[in-house]
């Protein structure tokens, strides 16, 4: 799906040179082809497999759920509780307003309450 990744692929590029890496550093460190990561970073193939989104995650020391958020993905464990739990997009939908410490702030009154979070 080239042209369809909503800027998936600079904001993999501005990381890469972030962490001062070539093209070709970082696609051996991925277990990519030198091309193939070219490719994503100019939108030419489209956003790569969960594989390839969780590498580059750890080669540019990027948490895993922004990669795969940026990526437009759900990690399948979220995929696999939501299918459980319908009820918990409505929850998702009411906090997507809520600042990064309320957040967090959120997710650590529901711990205290013992119920299972990951992480």
């Amino acid at each position: 799906m080239p042209g369809k990744t909503n800027g998936f692929g600079a904001w993999v590029t501005k990381w890469r040179r972030a962490k001062s890496l070539s093209v070709k550093q970082a696609a051996d460190a991925v277990g990519i082809t030198r091309g193939y990561l070219w490719g994503i970073e100019r939108s030419k193939f489209g956003i790569p497999s969960e594989r390839v989104l969780r590498a580059l995650g750890v080669t540019l020391d990027i948490p895993e759920d922004e990669v795969l958020a940026r990526a437009g993905r759900l990690p399948a464990d979220v995929i696999e509780a939501l299918k459980a739990r319908p009820d918990l997009v409505g929850l998702v939908r009411v906090a997507r307003g809520l600042s990064p410490d309320a957040i967090r702030t959120l997710g650590a009154d529901v711990a205290r309450h013992g119920l299972d979070t990951p992480g």
